[in-house]
This record gives structure tokens, C-alpha cells and sequence, in this order.
């Protein structure tokens, strides 16, 4: 029978298939896991650092995984038992160095908040220096903190809702209530005290562990190591030699790991890598227009101890407490017994771990011998590192919570099979990898990404940037304020927030994407 004349048609499958469609891309792995549309070759200068931050938080992940099924003190030969291949030294810089990645972090963030403020300085431009460095303080603290209270937030209800004291990786029993009110108001004060800026960083990084999102615990440090590089910045603006900048950030560095802070003093350590990458290029400029090429075996020499120090900072990370009472006795710890007779007296530098001594020149060495060293930076200027440095600060902060609530479960089913110790851990590994990937990857898209959209609007508002226009200020006013920069560079006009990375500073084609990337890491 012909249809009725302007009748719609009838539709034999309705409009479902537009949405099983959408829901089909949404599960492909390259939506799932934020690979598509995120991840590409960059030609950067710092684009190494966001594939070494990934890796290091890939350590982190391993480093809590595999210390549930390894006692993760016992390198090869500690005991009768303790023969697996993994346990060697260097099998131990891959699942064992999650302490070493966490100095990485602070190394890596020196270097990056503080290298445009110094590629800035070197110009002579110090008002737009100073407005850079008031940029990243306003930014900073929401930065940092407002992803870790958003995560905490389902580390709340799962805290009310699931056994999460069974898992031995993190210890949860103190910290759970007889309601969900005095849950709440837990996490209300614990969340208060631990985003507070008023308190102070503590060096013992197991003194006040924020329950609701357990790796958060080096956050406090980040915000404080970044106050101290910026103000560090406005100590060294107006020193003019390279070599008198050098000398008051290593001291400075130097004092503070005197006092154990061992984090301040990697942050310093990461600026001053800064400074020192930035003369070796001004310096590598000039000998190209006045002095011919290095040859190959020059430029391989030149490489060759800093690839000796990558390894033996890769060798360092591997390195187990010496004693740790809530996890293993002393015993002898083979390959690594040397070492223990390196720690400092107290007196001269007062870590409250001793063992943190050595895993603190395990990421410098690590850091500095992949910067010097081409072939190094471009195994971390890879695709896959990218994408992890994309999900690396999201991977860091939820994985705690997902192993807690299903590696129990998962135990409790692969030993009812009766599979043995390293089936059971494979089939957790293979199981847990993905789940916690891909809710890293959800974490990052609505949470990670809107936090950063959120510190710059929430900067344009305080600065009112989008009203309020530069104006010339008269000369004898500039002259007050900038007495050392040349006139020519007393103007700073106003430009559009974020059109200006530090790679476009340092002579990279820029891209969204580096800017993007130098976000997330400042």
C-alpha cells in the first residue's frame, strides 16, 4: 500500500543505531584510554620531560602493585625464597623505584615552572618575567590541590562503602568511622589540613598520608617546592652572570637539603638544570656561527658519562630501605649492601630516611644523564611516553583506591582456582592494568584538563584580563622600574593568556599541544 501523501516514513529501527554507534566509539580503545586525538610527534625542546613524568608515574603504579605480591625490601639472595629473576638490581629500577620516580617528579617540576621566567631573564625582559611568575602562583595551588579534592571525593564513598583495609598496600584502618557523619567530617578536616597552605610541608612523608587519595601526599611538597623556586626567581632577576645565578641556586639547594628538605632541594636542582640547558644552547648558538661543527667522536665521548650516569641513577632506584618496620627486619641486601655505608651523618644532612638520601641522587642522575644524552630524550619524546606524561598525574592519584578495592577480590578468586603465586599475579596485573588506565584516561579528560581550564579562568577574573588594557607608563616610571632592561624592552604589551609556551621561547615550533602539555605541568 503507497504511504499517505506528506506522512513521514515509518522507521523500522528507530533512532537507536545513531546512539549504539556514539556508545561504540566511546568504548574503542583510543577514546577509552585519551590515546585518540591527543598523542602526536612533538618538535620540542621539553617534550621529554612529559614522556619521563609518565614513565616515573607508570613506576609509581608498579612499585604499589607489585609490592603485594613481592616483599618489596627483599632484593635477590635476601633469603632462601627470595630467587626470582625480577629481584635483581636492575629488574628492581623497573617495579621497585616508585620512592626514586617520586624525585623525579620534583626535579621535573622544577625545570618546567621555572624555564620560561629564566628564558625571560636571559632577554632582559623582567617585567614580563614578573608577570609570569604572578601568573603561576595564582594558577599554582588550583593546579595542584583541585584535582586531589575531586578524587577524594569518591575515596569518600568508597571509604563508607567497601573494605578497603583489606589490601596491604595502603592502610587505611585508622582512618575509617563508626558513620558516614563522622566520615564526613573526617574528610572535611583531613582535606582542610591537607590542601591548607598555612601548613607547612612535612619532610616524613607518612606522618599525615590524606586518606582519600593516599599518593596525594607529595602534593603539599610540589606547592611549597614551587614557592620556593619562585621566589628563588626573584632573588637571582637582577643577577646578571650566569655563574653567580649557578652558584646561588646550588647553594640555596645545598642548605635546604642540609635541613632535610630533600623536595625544596630537588626543585632547585630541576631550576638550575634549567639554567644550565639554557647556556649550553646560548653557548651552542655561538660556536655554530664561529667555530665548525664537534665531530661524531667528540659528541659520543661527550655522552658516554652521562649515560653511565642514567644507569647507575636507573641502578640507585632499585635501592631498598635498610630497615623499614612496618614491612621487613634488616637483612642482607645483596647488590645493594655497599651503599648503606654512603649515608651522610645526620648532622650534615638531616634526613629523617636515611634510605631517601640515595634515592634522591637516583632521580638527579637519572634527570640530568637523559638531558645530556640525544638518543635518551627521544626514547621519552615517544608516542606511548607522551601518552603516559598526558595520564601521569591522573594515573598517580587514583590508582591507590583501585587497587585497594579489587586486588583483594581478584586474590580471593584466581586462589580459589588454586593457581599459584605467579599466575595469581599475572591475572591481577592483566586484569587491574586496564581498569586503572582507563579511568586515569576518564580522570584526565573531566578532571584533570578542567582543573587547568579553571586556575587560568579563575586568573583572567582576579587580573581582569579580558577589561583591562596595558597602558605605556611615562618614562621617568619606567625608568623606576626597570633601571637595568634596555628602553626597548620596557613595554610589555599584553598578549592573549597562553599564546606564549617556554618552547616557543626557546625556538620550538609552538603547538595546542605544548601548551596543553606545559599546563598541566605548571
Amino acid at each position: 500500500m503507497d504511504p499517505v501523501k506528506g506522512s513521514k516514513p515509518i522507521r523500522r529501527f528507530p533512532a537507536i543505531l545513531p546512539h549504539l554507534r556514539h556508545f561504540s566509539r566511546v568504548l574503542h580503545p583510543k577514546v577509552l584510554f585519551a590515546w585518540e586525538n591527543s598523542v602526536q610527534s612533538r618538535a620540542s625542546n621539553t617534550s621529554w620531560l612529559d614522556g619521563l613524568r609518565g614513565v616515573a608515574a607508570l613506576q609509581v603504579y608498579f612499585f604499589h602493585f607489585f609490592g603485594l605480591h613481592t616483599p618489596w625490601g627483599n632484593p635477590y639472595g635476601a633469603t632462601p625464597e627470595d630467587v626470582y629473576i625480577h629481584q635483581l638490581p636492575f629488574f628492581r629500577g623497573i617495579w621497585a623505584a616508585g620512592s626514586a620516580a617520586v624525585c623525579i617528579f620534583f626535579v621535573i617540576s622544577g625545570f618546567a615552572i621555572t624555564i620560561k621566567c629564566l628564558t625571560l631573564l636571559r632577554k632582559g625582559q623582567h617585567l614580563a618575567c614578573y608577570e609570569s611568575l604572578a601568573s603561576s602562583l595564582i594558577r599554582r595551588g588550583w593546579r595542584l590541590y583541585l584535582p586531589v579534592v575531586l578524587v577524594g571525593i569518591p575515596g569518600f564513598f568508597l571509604m563508607r562503602t567497601v573494605d578497603m583495609v583489606e589490601a596491604g598496600t595502603f592502610s587505611f584502618r585508622e582512618e575509617i568511622k563508626n558513620s558516614t557523619m563522622e566520615q564526613l567530617v573526617n574528610f572535611v578536616h583531613r582535606t582542610d589540613a591537607h590542601i591548607s597552605p598555612y601548613n607547612y610541608a612535612d619532610t616524613h612523608e607518612f606522618k599525615d598520608r590524606y586518606p582519600y587519595a593516599p599518593s596525594s601526599w607529595t602534593i603539599p611538597m610540589e606547592y611549597y617546592g614551587s614557592i620556593v623556586s619562585y621566589l628563588t626567581i626573584l632573588f637571582v632577576s637582577r643577577i646578571p652572570v650566569f655563574r653567580m645565578r649557578c652558584a646561588v641556586i646550588g647553594f640555596s639547594s645545598l642548605y635546604a637539603l642540609h635541613r632535610g628538605c630533600w623536595w625544596a632541594s630537588l626543585f632547585l636542582n630541576g631550576m638550575l638544570l634549567a639554567e644550565v640547558i639554557l647556556e649550553q644552547r646560548h653557548r651552542a648558538d655561538i660556536s655554530e656561527k664561529h667555530a665548525a661543527p664537534a665531530s661524531r667522536a667528540r659528541q659520543v665521548l661527550h655522552q658516554v658519562p652521562f649515560v653511565l650516569m642514567f644507569a647507575f641513577g636507573f641502578y640507585l632506584g632499585g635501592v631498598p630501605p635498610k630497615v623499614l618496620s612496618f614491612d621487613f627486619h634488616p637483612l642482607p641486601r645483596v647488590g645493594y649492601q655497599w651503599l648503606y655505608g654512603l649515608y651522610p651523618p645526620f648532622w650534615l644532612f638531616e634526613m629523617q630516611e636515611t634510605t631517601r638520601w640515595l634515592w634522591y641522587w637516583s632521580g638527579m642522575f637519572t634527570v640530568v644523564g637523559i638531558s645530556q644524552v640525544s638518543w635518551l630524550r627521544r626514547v621519552f619524546e615517544a608516542v606511548f611516553c607522551q601518552w603516559l606524561g598526558k595520564l601521569s598525574f591522573s594515573l598517580y592519584l587514583v590508582h591507590p583506591a583501585i587497587i585497594a578495592v579489587l586486588s583483594p577480590r581478584l586474590e580471593r578468586f584466581i586462589q580459589g582456582l588454586g593457581a599459584g603465586k605467579g599466575i595469581e599475579c599475572a591475572f591481577e596485573f592483566a586484569v587491574l592494568t586496564p581498569i586503572i588506565f582507563a579511568v586515569s584516561a576518564a580522570t584526565e579528560r573531566w578532571i584533570d584538563q578542567p582543573s587547568v581550564t579553571f586556575a587560568r579562568w579563575f586568573e583572567r577574573r582576579v587580573s581582569r584580563q579580558e577589561t583591562v588594557k596595558s597602558v605605556e607608563l611615562p618614562l621617568e616610571r619606567q625608568l623606576e622600574m626597570e633601571e637595568q632592561a634596555p628602553l626597548v624592552e620596557r613595554i610589555w604589551p599584553e598578549e592573549e593568556e597562553g599564546k606564549e609556551s617556554s618552547d616557543a621561547l626557546l625556538g620550538s615550533p609552538g603547538s595546542s599541544q605544548q601548551r596543553a602539555s606545559h599546563d598541566r605541568s605548571s
